[in-house]
């Protein structure tokens, strides 16, 4: 259970977010808002059982989900908290991921994940810069039967993890890892904590963690061996790496008609931009698109007004490579790179009107051939259109002419999974607390029939009959009364 803060309102909430879990080990997300903290919270303590009825159901959206039920539970004003006395439900409920398959996901994945490993090797506190914040991390080196994998911490984690190594000693430990992402740092697939989520169990007498000592004892590893020290320097990716060997290379055709979800390459020549569509959008400094609400600025993302937007690129162009077309959307450092303008300089400097209305710079790209590392969604056309999103760029000609003579690669195949919703929007992806634009405000879904696991809530599932009404702001009873839910007993995951 942890608490979501504006960046600029620490200690502030808008909202707590908790993961529940039932007797089958199956959990979901709960949300109670920001008008309902007071009365709400102080009813929930965390490791504690609780029956749970009346409250919304709505789709799971958002980026970094912590539970990967299809949706999430929203606590309104008739919500209603019982204690319980249970021994069938797991204090846990950990869904562990091995370091080859966190691997696999070449740093995508919109889930929180569980891992368990034996740390062999940790760096020294360093400090990170990105633009103008500076802000303090270190690393570890996670190991198992399958491999390693590096987790790198910021903030406050970095206090969490010296006190235990200093308290540790140089003996090798035993640490699970809870409610992590999964990201790419410096070219290196790595695990992030996320700020107030993430839980740390360094060498905790568990079952999970008797199991793993066992484990890797019969795979032939030493956990009395000493701690190894990072080296400071990471090797950051090549781009010859990253545009010739690490990602799989198509052309449109078989982007479009592939069964994977996952990045490629795709060598293309911009044919056209799109007319009518916005070439850049107004941005809060956690680079989310903000709107405008009774003449100030708000960011979803950060639910706070905020008084200085920047600009940033979000360019839609139609590209082809001479046997099929596609869209593809250009952000914001691969447009600066290519076009060398601020998108913050292109606005000021250009006679357009609106953000609707094409600079004639932009037009410069028409014609220009490009290697493009686009990302296809498991849900791909069922939120949006079907334009792919444009993670990086390479203009380098030497690296074109060596793509275009390359061996194919190939990846793991991943089904795509079709959105239940697919005209539910959720905002641009960013960095942000698992729940992040999850708040949803559109329709709620109220249920007529018991649930009796958490597998079974689903507004669409056979045994209910959805209602839609309007939505409510903190979690205010609806226009139309509920009828009650009723739920297995369930634990609020222990921090």
């Amino acid at each position: 259970m942890w608490e979501m803060c504006p960046i600029s309102e620490p200690g502030k909430p808008f909202a707590v977010q908790m993961v529940l879990i039932d007797a089958e080990g199956q959990r979901i997300e709960a949300t109670i808002r920001k008008l309902l903290i007071k009365k709400l919270f102080g009813e929930i303590v965390e490791g504690n059982i609780y029956r749970i009825t009346y409250f919304a159901v709505v789709p799971n959206l958002g980026v970094y989900k912590a539970a990967r039920h299809e949706f999430k539970i929203i606590f309104n004003s008739r919500t209603k908290i019982v204690p319980e006395e249970s021994n069938l439900i797991p204090l846990y409920g950990f869904a562990f991921m091995n370091s080859a398959e966190i691997s696999d996901t070449m740093g995508e994945s919109e889930h929180l994940i569980d891992v368990i490993g034996l740390v062999t090797a940790v760096s020294r506190e360093k400090q990170y810069t990105k633009g103008a914040n500076i802000t303090r991390m270190i690393e570890l080196q996670l190991t198992d039967h399958r491999g390693s994998v590096q987790c790198t911490f910021f903030g406050s984690y970095v206090d969490v993890i010296t006190h235990h190594v200093r308290e540790n000693g140089q003996a090798m430990p035993v640490v699970v890892i809870q409610f992590a992402k999964i990201k790419t740092f410096k070219g290196n697939v790595v695990i992030q904590n996320v700020m107030h989520a993430t839980r740390i169990m360094w060498n905790h007498e568990i079952p999970e963690v008797v199991d793993f000592r066992n484990s890797i004892a019969l795979h032939g590893i030493d956990p009395d061996l000493p701690l190894t020290e990072i080296e400071d320097d990471v090797r950051v990716l090549t781009i010859e790496e990253e545009f010739l060997t690490l990602f799989p290379r198509k052309k449109i055709q078989e982007v479009h008609e592939t069964a994977e979800a996952g990045v490629f390459v795709v060598y293309a020549k911009i044919a056209g931009l799109v007319d009518g569509e916005k070439w850049w959008y107004s941005a809060c400094r956690c680079h989310r698109s903000v709107s405008v609400e009774d003449g100030t600025y708000y960011c979803p993302g950060c639910d706070s007004n905020v008084l200085e937007v920047t600009p940033r690129f979000r360019v839609k162009v139609e590209v082809s490579d001479g046997e099929e077309d596609a869209s593809f959307v250009m952000f914001d450092t691969d447009c600066q790179n290519v076009l060398t303008k601020t998108c913050k300089e292109l606005v000021i400097g250009s006679k357009v009107k609106s953000n609707s209305e094409l600079p004639q710079v932009l037009k410069t790209l028409i014609g220009k051939e490009f290697l493009f590392k686009i990302e296809k969604s498991a849900d791909h056309g069922a939120k949006y259109d079907d334009s792919y999103k444009v993670k990086k760029v390479c203009a380098d000609q030497n690296v074109i002419d060596l793509f275009k003579d390359a061996d194919k690669v190939n990846t793991p195949q991943r089904s795509i999974k079709v959105s239940k919703f697919p005209n539910l929007e959720d905002g641009e992806s960013s960095n942000t607390s698992p729940g992040m634009g999850g708040i949803y405000s559109g329709n709620k879904f109220e249920i007529d029939a018991a649930v009796k696991s958490l597998e079974d809530i689903s507004p669409l599932g056979s045994f209910a009959s959805p209602s839609f009404v309007e939505a409510d702001d903190g979690g205010a009873s609806c226009p139309k009364p509920a009828k009650k839910l009723k739920m297995k007993c369930v634990k609020i995951e222990k921090e």
